[in-house]
């Protein structure tokens, strides 16, 4: 016999001249086609089962950036459970075959036990959070960003990943827009905002901490999103970003040499940035912190601020 398989055809065996279909699932499009986030569960569990959760959000950070799928979050865990019982399950009926030789059956269980914990951890309640951190291009918000994100097992929302999207752009390309306009047009800021809140909504309905990284420049770019955590009933934070003047020119200019970046920033537009934006001010609106990423404790002292005012240990 010999067999052959393909992920859009029928797998076939050749039985002398005859082919013979079989396990056709593919006759039916209702089984054919899966949705991403199930394949993605398995991953996941499988990650979280082997003690690599950090490998885990990695992942999801990873197809997040690639995809911009934050819809996917609303099945996610469902899927994950569903994926780390049928785990478990598989790993129960091997054990039970397993008679006299007790160290084999051991190990199974104990992975059985360990992906029934992996499923109830999908579906039990956490406690989400929006971390905003803007500041003016080069202030080091991004950077800063994807290191909250792995260090409180959050997600990093980015506009400038965000409007490339929208714009149908790969992630590094070009979009040729003059100052102030194209897709830097108050049009495509607000298009581009609209964007980060729709996502963000995805994130903390799911219950995880969502960091979004975006200039903010205007307090009318802020309060949706400080809306959106109250209609949510949960904490919204603001850290600002900041650096001496010549060190945000300095990150700009060595960031348009090396290429490989989705922001497309350069002078001209840091100059417009500073004189037009709104700082945070008082009450509501007021930063959690102003951290100054040129300083050598950026991320910890960041870390330490969100720890301390959300009362996570």
């Amino acid at each position: 016999r010999e067999c052959h398989g393909d992920l859009h055809l029928s797998n076939i065996v050749r039985l002398g001249g005859e082919l013979v279909a079989f396990d056709c699932l593919e006759f039916d499009p209702a089984l054919r086609w899966l949705d991403v986030a199930d394949d993605a569960a398995f991953l996941w569990a499988d990650l979280v089962a082997y003690g690599r959760a950090d490998l885990a959000r990695a992942f999801l950070q990873g197809y997040a950036d690639g995809s911009g799928d934050f819809d996917m979050l609303d099945v996610l865990d469902l899927f994950v459970a569903h994926r780390a019982l049928v785990r478990a399950k598989v790993m129960a009926i091997r054990a039970a075959q397993f008679v006299g030789d007790s160290s084999p059956r051991a190990a199974l269980l104990a992975r059985c036990r360990g992906y029934v914990t992996v499923a109830s951890e999908a579906l039990a309640p956490r406690r989400a959070v929006l971390v905003l951190v803007g500041g003016v291009s080069g202030s080091g918000k991004s950077w800063l960003a994807a290191r909250l994100a792995a260090g409180l097992d959050g997600l990093h929302l980015r506009s400038d990943l965000e409007r490339k999207r929208l714009a149908g752009l790969a992630t590094t390309a070009g979009s040729g827009s003059p100052l102030g306009g194209g897709l830097y047009s108050a049009e495509w800021n607000a298009r581009t905002y609209d964007r980060l809140l729709r996502a963000a909504g995805n994130v903390l309905a799911s219950g995880r901490i969502a960091i979004v990284d975006a200039t903010f420049l205007e307090a009318s770019q802020r309060d949706p999103f400080r809306a959106l955590a109250a209609e949510r009933g949960v904490a919204c934070h603001h850290i600002e970003c900041t650096a001496p003047e010549a060190v945000l020119r300095e990150r700009i200019l060595r960031r348009r040499a090396e290429g490989g970046d989705p922001s497309e920033a350069d002078l001209a537009v840091l100059e417009r940035q500073l004189a037009r934006r709104d700082m945070p001010g008082q009450g509501a609106d007021a930063p959690l912190v102003v951290i100054d990423t040129a300083a050598a404790d950026t991320v910890q002292r960041a870390l330490a601020a969100l720890l301390s005012r959300n009362g996570r240990g």
